[in-house]
């Protein structure tokens, strides 16, 4: 193993006749001497819908200390990228 770096970008074109309601707020999180951090970001310009999901990893291995805080680093990530965004009929 070794550190990573992944990033996912999606721009979203919302279709004439629809707007957006909600989109999940801006989310940053850390864990523990910096050993894995995770930025998520949703953003409206005009009708295009951005979204960010950057998750680095600084460590190649992890403790057993460091299980648990791992693991709710994962389970933060699934209930953020699990949020959803509404779109409603104008």
């Amino acid at each position: 193993g070794s550190p990573e770096e992944q990033i996912y970008m999606v721009k979203i074109t919302i279709p004439e006749g629809w707007v957006v309601d909600e989109i999940p707020a801006p989310k940053y999180f850390v864990m523990p001497a910096n050993g894995a951090r995770y930025i998520y970001s949703a953003t409206q310009t005009g009708n295009v819908l951005s979204l960010t999901s950057h998750r680095v990893i600084n460590k190649a291995l992890f403790s057993f200390d460091e299980y648990k805080p791992l693991r709710d680093f994962y389970t933060q990530i699934v209930a953020k990228q699990a949020e959803q965004i509404v779109l409603k009929k104008k």
